[in-house]
């Protein structure tokens, strides 16, 4: 591999993308080669190489990428690819989005600022939800135009998501304390998850004691749900039966799920005290990672 890296001290440091970016050939691309680079452009290079903070640069007429090792799981499986490429290949997914935003910095030279932005965002090889603080800076050349975007993020997903999540297992304590009966829980229930279809897209509850008939639906029609006679009998309801949590296919249990919806489900256990009553599929949703948390929340 030929060697690319410059002599300058301005670009010293920074860890991994320190040495990805000395080693870059940026003679390849619109930039050109570092010693070529305005000082403008070196200065802002140097400044977010050994910042802690989410950095990343976008430079020239094609918004050429350049980042920080703290900035790396924004790019996620896109990185080190992402490294010298233009911004709306780094972010194709969501350029309907950002490339207003960057538009709009470019052309009056105000910077954009917002808090918990919502970005749809290929991460991890899927259109995952997610949540930023961003300030989106212009950096202006020897002549007075803005010759780049410096760009400060500080990812918000768990924060956003998690305060999300508590606020509908709130609502479910509220809403269920004074129920009579499993029936009534559920139906509660159902109503509090139909508000909130980001983490729960669809749900079908069923008790045991009346297996023919759906205790409660939500973000779902009820004609949606497969036949019951079709799937209680299913190895992952007898699982449930004993108590275990399962992921399953959705098609097992609807044939029509919303949009939100991905193609999985939780089927979990109902309880009454010691007693398991009945069961629970709740749908997943597409945009979010089936991570621990995210099982916390439905246990």
């Amino acid at each position: 591999m030929p060697d690319h890296t410059p002599s300058a001290t301005w670009l010293a440091g920074g860890g991994e993308m320190g040495v990805l970016i000395r080693s870059h050939p940026w003679a390849d691309t619109s930039l050109g080669p570092p010693e070529s680079w305005p000082q403008s452009l070196r200065s802002a290079v140097s400044i977010l190489l050994p910042s802690k903070a989410q950095i990343v640069l976008f430079w020239g007429p094609e918004l050429v990428a350049i980042y920080n090792d703290a900035y790396t799981p924004t790019m996620g499986t896109k990185h080190p690819r992402a490294l010298g490429r233009p911004a709306r290949e780094c972010f194709s997914e969501t350029w309907e989005v950002l490339g207003p935003l960057f538009e709009g910095v470019l052309r009056t030279g105000e910077a954009f600022a917002a808090t918990e932005y919502p970005f749809f965002l290929n991460r991890q090889g899927f259109l995952e939800e997610t949540y930023y603080d961003v300030s989106y800076d212009p950096v202006r050349i020897e002549d007075g135009s803005v010759g780049g975007i410096f760009c400060i993020v500080s990812d918000q997903t768990g924060r956003v998501v998690g305060e999300r999540r508590l606020r509908t297992l709130r609502e479910l304590g509220t809403r269920t304390a004074d129920a009579r009966s499993a029936a009534e829980v559920c139906r509660h229930a159902a109503a509090v998850l139909a508000g909130d279809p980001k983490d729960c897209p669809f749900a079908v509850m069923v008790l045991f004691d009346a297996p023919d008939e759906l205790v409660s639906v939500a973000g779902v029609e009820r004609t949606a749900v497969a036949p019951l006679d079709r799937w209680l009998d299913d190895e992952v309801i007898g699982g449930v039966r004993d108590g275990r949590i399962a992921e399953a296919d959705a098609a097992a249990f609807v044939d029509r799920a919303p949009e939100i919806a991905g193609d999985r489900v939780l089927v979990l256990p109902i309880s009454s005290g010691t007693q398991i009553v009945g069961a629970l599929v709740a749908g997943l949703s597409r945009h979010l990672r089936l991570s621990a948390d995210y099982r916390d929340f439905f246990d």
